[in-house]
């Protein structure tokens, strides 16, 4: 890790770069419930020995799994500053547990996060959809009612993704599975006041996670550790990302342009609950081109609207509703077509 921090100092240097007191800092995965208290002091001393300091309001989140942490490490993190934990309990079905082969059990599941509000933790979890249809009957409301009564107040839910070598990869549901279980997931979540402000996140308002928004917002955001993937942004005409090697001590670089960094930035606001405005959209666009483009873009937001896709947000604003979430990529690619838009 400390080679690792001399060519991630390097990196900031030659981009005229440099750490400011963290706003968030997130150590994720899944694997931090394994270092154990010594891993926590070893944070704190890292940190202070190269003089990154905490913002006053520091959202710092620790990703853990259930069954792999034990109580009394997690309370030497929360004396370092953690105040969030994202916990990957993935189902809260005994059997679906068994059948994933996790290494936890429910019962570990339920200990930690009772745990976690024993001790005022702010937490979120980790559901998976799209599990193999083997026989087993799951009821999702009752599993996402279980991690609300347990005092969840952000839940991130993701579809199952799989190698091609996967035990069950026959068994994996059909669209059609995935697209009923997405919108019964934000249907109750939205019922319960969590608001779907990204195609997999859910919080109550005051809860959403403030380092992935920064991702989602195309900010600075910087990166240490095997994959993790970094962004500095010198403006809104150039950026560099960066990702670490599985193994080398060294990150890829990708330098992103103006026309690059704008694509980006559609997505990721079309990924969000904030969205988009078509102002936005057409800023870029050529005079000569306008009035064909602002032509073609609201026939677009019309099919959009008559498919339900977007939610009601105002003549200049393009916000998807959860049944244009499971749409995005298509959705893009339509905007995409769009003539001198991009």
């Amino acid at each position: 890790m400390e080679k690792s921090f001399e060519a991630h100092e390097t990196l900031l240097y030659n981009h005229a770069a440099a750490f400011a007191p963290l706003e968030t800092l997130y150590i994720g995965g899944g694997t931090p419930g394994f270092w154990g208290e010594e891993g926590a002091y070893y944070l704190a001393q890292f940190l202070k020995d190269r003089g990154i300091k905490l913002a006053s309001n520091c959202e710092f989140t620790l990703e853990v799994n259930p069954g792999s942490t034990q109580q009394q490490s997690l309370l030497k993190w929360f004396n370092i500053g953690v105040n969030r934990v994202s916990v990957g309990v993935q189902s809260f079905s005994a059997e679906y547990l068994k059948a994933l082969d996790r290494i936890h059990s429910l019962a570990d599941a339920v200990q930690i996060l009772k745990f976690l509000k024993q001790q005022k933790i702010n937490f979120s979890v980790d559901l998976m959809i799209g599990l193999p249809q083997i026989g087993i009957d799951r009821n999702l409301a009752l599993e996402l009612q279980t991690a609300l009564d347990l005092g969840a107040k952000h839940l991130s839910v993701y579809i199952l993704t799989t190698g091609k070598s996967y035990i069950h990869g026959k068994h994996l549901p059909k669209d059609d599975v995935l697209e009923r279980e997405f919108l019964e997931v934000s249907k109750f979540l939205s019922s319960h006041g969590l608001v779907h402000y990204e195609v997999s996140n859910f919080g109550l308002p005051g809860f959403f996670s403030q380092h992935n928004l920064a991702y989602w917002r195309s900010q600075s955001v910087a990166a240490l550790g095997p994959s993790a993937t970094g962004l500095i942004v010198s403006d809104n005409k150039n950026a560099v990302r960066y990702k670490w090697h599985p193994e080398r001590l060294q990150p890829v670089i990708e330098n992103l342009g103006e026309k690059e960094l704008r694509l980006e930035n559609l997505y990721l606001k079309m990924r969000t609950f904030e969205g988009l405005s078509v102002d936005e959209l057409l800023a870029p666009v050529k005079v000569k081109f306008k009035n064909q483009v602002q032509e073609d873009l609201s026939h677009l937001i019309g099919t959009w609207n008559q498919a339900r896709y977007l939610e009601p947000s105002g003549i200049n604003n393009i916000k998807l509703a959860p049944s244009g979430f499971i749409m995005l990529d298509s959705l893009m690619g339509d905007l995409f077509k769009i003539r001198n838009l991009i």
